[in-house]
């Protein structure tokens, strides 16, 4: 396998810190060696579009695609749930709109990724069979 960095990814990388910049490349060798790393924790992120997510650590992510025998890294970003609350008119912190800007991140399309909720569709609860 090999890894090629979207100009975006390049250059959310080159603003990392130095610190966050040896962590991503610790787990970039991971995904390199086995995708099924425990530390990368990577799961599809998008399954229509094929867009994995990786964690880089507790407050970022990183997401790519996998293309024959190449891993896609398209951006490299903050999680999305550690994205801050905007201030609300009513002076108390809001919950922060899962579609807002700076949200989810924004994938080499331009298009932001959003899901309905990061379990995927909301699923009925089980019942069971009477007897």
């Amino acid at each position: 396998m090999r890894l090629v960095l979207a100009p975006d990814a390049a250059k959310q990388y080159q603003e990392l810190e130095p610190k966050l910049q040896a962590l991503m490349d610790k787990q970039l060798k991971l995904l390199l060696n086995n995708l099924r790393h425990p530390s990368l924790k990577a799961k599809k992120y998008d399954e229509a579009r094929a867009i994995w997510q990786g964690r880089v650590n507790r407050d970022y992510r990183s997401y790519f695609r996998i293309r024959d025998d190449v891993y896609d890294i398209l951006a490299i970003t903050k999680h999305p749930k550690q994205a801050p609350a905007p201030p609300s008119d009513t002076g108390r912190s809001a919950e922060p709109s899962l579609s807002g800007p700076g949200f989810f991140p924004t994938i080499a399309d331009g298009r932001s990724r959003c899901r309905t909720s990061p379990q995927g569709p909301a699923r009925s609860p089980r019942t069971r069979p009477s007897t």
